[in-house]
């Protein structure tokens, strides 16, 4: 598990981020020290040095501009040559009892082009629920999901319930003609329904958390 990061060092990666998909060329010590509203000397330097030692970052002390972003702020392995996309957030997903997808809210994130497959096939759902909290999936995330109508055991997926025209986050397996719908949480049980009544709405691909 890599190391929490603070307020401050999570405003340093992420501006790194934002100028090195503008630009391959890493932004110097006082522009960053502009960006995050801090004067130049020792105290950015410890905040630098603490990101390198955290993983994040790469920096040759005394080099103009040899800083290397390594990790964004979500963990994730930094990609220079990615970009930024608009997925859209279609809604609410149920992590516990499934619910109506149309409950939620029209709206976009941007996420790094790296993380996903094609974009116009890609979209997300806000969590609303506990039961996928072991897979690390907590309420109030977003999950970022390709469209698929097809799965494999062990996916976790958007399984549209059509007998009630509800959705619901879990883990998917097939059972003979069955579809076990498994949740992440010791506190739910399985839910087991026939394959016609189980449509596969589309397979995580990565979670989305707004840390405040």
């Amino acid at each position: 598990m890599l190391p929490t990061l603070t307020e401050l060092e999570m405003e340093v990666i992420d501006f790194l981020e934002m100028q090195l998909r503008k630009d391959p060329i890493a932004p110097s010590i006082d522009e960053i020290c502009q960006a995050v509203r801090l004067t130049r000397g020792y105290r950015i330097n410890k905040l630098l040095n603490s990101l390198r030692e955290k993983g994040y970052i790469d920096r040759r002390p005394g080099r103009a501009r040899s800083l290397r972003l390594l990790l964004s702020s979500d963990g994730q392995p930094f990609q220079a040559g990615s970009r930024l996309v608009q997925v859209p957030v279609l809604g609410l997903i149920a992590a516990g009892s499934p619910i109506d997808p149309q409950d939620g809210f029209d709206d976009f994130i941007e996420i790094t082009s790296g993380l996903i497959g094609d974009p116009s096939e890609t979209f997300a759902l806000r969590v609303k629920g506990d039961s996928m909290i072991e897979d690390s999936v907590l309420d109030g995330d977003l999950v970022i999901l390709q469209h698929q109508t097809t799965a494999s055991n062990g996916d976790m997926v958007a399984a549209w319930l059509l007998d009630s025209g509800e959705t619901t986050l879990k883990r998917y397996y097939r059972e003979g003609r069955q579809i076990r719908l498994k949740p992440a949480n010791a506190g739910y049980a399985d839910r087991v329904e026939d394959e016609s009544n189980v449509q596969v709405q589309g397979k995580v691909v990565a979670v989305v958390r707004q840390l405040m």
